[in-house]
């Protein structure tokens, strides 16, 4: 996978399996919790950058596409913006 949101929502999901299931102790899923915690806020920088420059530069963590490839034919989805960037 290419470190974007799906693959967080990925890690997530398996550590919540984990902690129900009793095969992921609790000390692991905080230490998860926070790491998931500080990409998630970075996001959110990338998502307010995205606002103030009316979507220049695009992100590659919130990639749409079937593939979550970045190739000619993707197009990076521009967080609160409404637009997307096509990859070049």
């Amino acid at each position: 996978m290419g470190n974007n949101i799906e693959e967080l929502r990925g890690i997530l999901f398996e550590a919540i399996r984990g902690v129900k299931e009793g095969t992921l102790d609790l000390e692991k899923a905080k230490v998860i919790e926070g790491l998931s915690q500080t990409i998630i806020n970075s996001a959110k920088v990338e998502v307010d950058y995205l606002r103030v420059t009316e979507g220049v530069g695009g992100t590659s963590f919130m990639i749409e596409g079937k593939d979550k490839e970045q190739t000619p034919n993707s197009y990076l989805h521009l967080a609160g913006t409404g637009k997307k960037h096509a990859i070049r």
